[in-house]
């Protein structure tokens, strides 16, 4: 049976064709006869794409439920998905509860109560009536990821035919859910070699980039080897540091480089005696100062994907489309790991160190400039977790605040993690935006994680945070500014007078003349949906009318594009899930002739 591919797990008579038919009784066209409980399924481990079943998990008794669901799970593949139909005792419920007798099939009984507990039992072959609610945390438990409830004959994976074995839809719910990717954690021995590689700029863009990466267990000896490709390998010895959590972080900054130009490297070992210990990543160093043509990217409320509570939905698409998109730079807004509720990790280190492993595809090959949310500052993280991993410019408050300058854009990363604003970062925002106008840059962008405006169940705005910034944004001309932390897309027409009544500029949806309003254009989530009822935030308010467009149905990332001949090109697009391409949703143009 070595070309297994998908499972149909039944007690039922009906074994169709094409799929390997596990029960635990012999019978005409039952491909594999075992107790999964007793004696597990006869398969080896990983060797399934998928599996099928469909009322058979509520013939176990409640204590040997987590057991199958367990073995199940074992004989996937990595990212393969379970499909569970099952009798709905929610209901079934509802329908005695409202006197629809006509809901229930079995007719044994006058009375509704008779008909309702024999349905709910079915005439004693269930010996576990369940609920949504209840299977979603037995999946939890069993270390599936990507629960969700899903119709009847639809599916959120890459096989349609897994809907093909569904049957009863008036009376069942039906599940998903998915074998999680192995995450390395510090609970594991550590890797050898470097992990976690990520870039940043903390001098100037233009000639230097700055590379930081995570060992298990070597102290120093260490550095990092580049070049323009194709030529000789030039190296500089790196710093190391204690981790905050197991192992120790390697930094070094190369510099004297060429503008606008790629650039290879890799991270090696210091006595040459070993070969490199990284992939070699090539990256490209930012344009000369003045009008140029670049693209950057905007991401925030990540999450780590596979999850046992199926909230990282959309992490691994939305890297995987940025790593095919290839801008200059990505810039962060905060709430990436969200360890507070991820059970796999027991320390908050622990899932730090896989948020930076899994995003080493992206943040090893781009620079990576991160802000940060309240999750990295309160919510069981902490500012002395994450500080030490980022590498960031000189600014204000331990680089809590700070900015950076590419081509004609000005991008200022302002501390916001809650509604705590401090009259000394004011006055550094204020005089912060107010040098980079004085110097004549083209265009003002700032982020920040807390929303200007945000109207979702999850984390509306706070007014005090509008009323204390938009004043500045709007002395200032600020261009774009971009937040995220509730859980939705939402974006602006260009607005004045924010801080009391907002006042709409330009009623056009795609085309603005810069200077006459601040965007403020919500990017959230990219990745991972809210904690608040396990979705995404939800509006709770009509759509108002200095709202351009929005949108609470999907994960959302930013590319912004520049062009030398004046124009900021935004493209926001949307993510289902993991198994759909992303989609352009908001695409506008903001206009400025050359100073």
């Amino acid at each position: 049976m070595t070309t297994v591919r998908r499972l149909n797990w039944t007690f039922d008579r009906n074994k169709p064709r094409d799929w390997i038919n596990a029960d635990r009784e012999e019978g005409p066209g039952t491909d594999i006869v075992s107790d999964i409980i007793v004696d597990g399924l006869l398969l080896e481990t990983g060797s399934i794409e998928y599996i099928s079943s469909h009322h058979t998990l509520e013939q176990f008794k409640i204590h040997e439920l987590r057991s199958a669901l367990r073995e199940l799970q074992r004989v996937l593949k990595p990212g393969g998905m379970l499909r569970l139909g099952v009798a709905d005792l929610d209901k079934a419920i509802d329908a005695y509860m409202n006197g629809q007798s006509n809901y229930f099939w079995t007719w044994n009984w006058k009375s509704l109560a008779g008909r309702f507990i024999t349905q709910v039992l079915n005439h004693n072959v269930v010996r576990t009536p369940l609920t949504y609610e209840f299977v979603d945390e037995l999946l939890q438990a069993a270390g599936f990821s990507n629960i969700c409830r899903v119709a009847y004959r639809q599916t959120t994976g890459h096989h349609p035919e897994i809907v093909a074995l569904d049957k009863r839809p008036d009376d069942s719910f039906f599940v998903e859910a998915t074998k999680p990717f192995a995450i390395q954690t510090a609970e594991k021995t550590q890797p050898r070699g470097a992990n976690q590689v990520h870039v940043s700029w903390t001098m100037d863009p233009r000639t230097t980039l700055t590379v930081t990466w995570h060992t298990g267990g070597e102290e120093s000896g260490s550095g990092v080897e580049y070049r323009q490709p194709g030529g000789e390998w030039s190296r500089i010895t790196a710093t190391a540091t204690k981790s905050p959590g197991n192992g120790f972080l390697h930094r070094a900054t190369l510099s004297n480089l060429a503008p606008d130009t790629d650039y290879e490297y890799r991270v090696v070992r210091e006595d040459a005696v070993m070969p490199a210990v990284s992939d070699a990543f090539l990256i490209r160093t930012a344009p000369p100062a003045g009008p140029a043509d670049f693209t950057f990217a905007l991401i925030c409320d990540t999450g780590i994907k596979g999850r046992r509570d199926g909230n990282s939905t959309g992490t691994e698409r939305v890297i995987d489309e940025l790593v095919a998109s290839r801008p200059l730079f990505v810039l962060g807004a905060g709430d990436y790991a969200y360890t507070n509720h991820d059970s796999r990790f027991k320390d908050v280190n622990d899932g730090i160190d896989a948020w930076f492993e899994q995003m080493q595809p992206l943040i090893g090959a781009v620079p990576f400039m991160a802000q940060y949310g309240n999750h990295e500052i309160f919510l069981n993280e902490r500012f002395r977790d994450w500080a030490p991993r980022f590498a960031h410019p000189p600014g204000f408050d331990e680089q809590r605040n700070y900015s950076f300058e590419v081509g004609d854009v000005h991008c200022t990363a302002l501390f916001v993690p809650d509604d705590v604003l401090t009259a000394e970062q004011l006055l550094w925002i204020d005089s912060d935006l107010a040098n980079a106008r004085r110097l004549g840059m083209r265009w003002l962008i700032v982020f920040q994680h807390e929303p200007i405006y945000g109207h979702g169940h999850s984390h509306p705005a706070k007014p005090r945070i509008r009323r204390l910034l938009a004043p500045i944004f709007e002395r200032h001309r600020v261009d774009l500014h971009l937040s995220g932390h509730d859980q939705n897309y939402e974006r602006t027409f260009p607005l004045t007078n924010v801080g009391e009544d907002p006042v709409v500029m330009s009623a056009s949806r795609d085309y603005y003349e810069a200077g006459t309003g601040v965007i403020y254009a919500k990017v959230s989530p990219a990745g991972k949906m809210s904690e608040f009822r396990n979705d995404f935030s939800r509006f709770t308010t009509e759509q108002q009318p200095f709202i351009a467009t929005r949108d609470d149905t999907a994960h959302h990332y930013a590319l912004i594009t520049v062009r030398s001949v004046g124009e900021l090109r935004v493209e926001v697009f949307a993510v289902v899930n993991d198994y759909t391409p992303a989609a352009l949703l908001d695409s506008f143009l903001i206009v400025r002739a050359a100073s």
